[in-house]
């Protein structure tokens, strides 16, 4: 924690035999953008071990990509950036939309046929967003760039968070003040969605093998636990804790839930389960 200038930790992602995960500074870039804040990225190992795999990797969430790299949405260039495994090489594979950096990707899910989707709200953003509107965009695997679900008929959110894919990709969750949800077609394409008030006050959220859904309850201690249509079948609560931001599968047979979170109480904390999950 470096007595408390690190600490808001995020976007953790379960990649072969560790755990790979965002962290987040008190400090910022730039004084005329106060609100980005520089950000590394830490390496967990499942004994606990932890070393820093970027010192300067300006990233939030983290997915594995469609080549078994490190996926990041990246605030400090307003970016979506891979970093190879196992050097952190890092590839920027989408600049941003319309000629403008995008806000501030915040998280990611990705398709098995290569399509990304990533959330772009305006926490950590510069001053000015360069975005007027705050989306969740649809990155095609040729490269295209659009919002959700499409560019005729999009969607603008305030301030979108996590997103998710159900177990068989026929859905997108999206995290939010009012949630969404939409139906997603075999080739990763995106039809209009419905409301969907389990992912309502949510931030980062994991799916498990049997399509359950965990979503982390910002500005509480509960990552709150859905059936793929949205009935609540239980919370689990780190106690005396107020900040959790994000879950993610991870261990040798993917039943360690681990859970990231910020706040006087920030850090990185795990709980073992009775079924496993995506590492994403």
């Amino acid at each position: 924690m470096n007595n408390g200038t690190w600490g808001n930790v995020e976007g953790p992602v379960w990649v072969d035999d560790a755990l790979y995960l965002s962290e987040m500074s008190s400090a910022s870039y730039s004084q005329s953008s106060p609100d980005q804040k520089l950000a590394r990225m830490l390496k967990v190992t499942a004994d606990g071990d932890v070393s820093v795999f970027i010192e300067d990797s300006g990233s939030n969430g983290l997915a594995i990509g469609p080549t078994g790299d490190l996926l990041a949405g990246v605030h400090k260039d307003g970016s979506v950036t891979q970093f190879s495994l196992p050097d952190g090489t890092p590839t920027v594979l989408v600049s941003g939309y319309m000629g403008s950096p995008f806000n501030a990707p915040n998280d990611l899910a990705v398709h098995s046929g290569g399509t990304i989707f990533v959330s772009d709200p305006t926490f950590n953003a510069p001053s000015p967003p360069p975005q007027p509107e705050t989306y969740v965009y649809r990155l095609s695997s040729g490269g295209e760039v659009e919002p959700i679900p499409n560019s005729e008929n999009p969607d603008a959110f305030t301030n979108p968070n996590g997103v998710t894919l159900s177990l068989a990709e026929d859905y997108l969750y999206v995290a939010a003040q009012t949630g969404r949800r939409y139906p997603v077609t075999e080739t990763g394409e995106i039809e209009a969605g419905e409301d969907f008030p389990a992912t309502n006050g949510g931030d980062g959220m994991v799916i498990d093998c049997a399509g359950n859904l965990y979503v982390a309850k910002a500005n509480s201690s509960n990552i709150e636990v859905y059936t793929a249509d949205g009935d609540n079948i239980g919370t689990i609560t780190v106690p005396g804790f107020q900040g959790v931001t994000n879950a993610a599968f991870g261990g040798a047979d993917h039943r360690t839930l681990y859970i990231t979170g910020l706040g006087n109480d920030k850090g990185l904390f795990k709980l073992e389960l009775d079924i496993p999950g995506r590492p994403y």
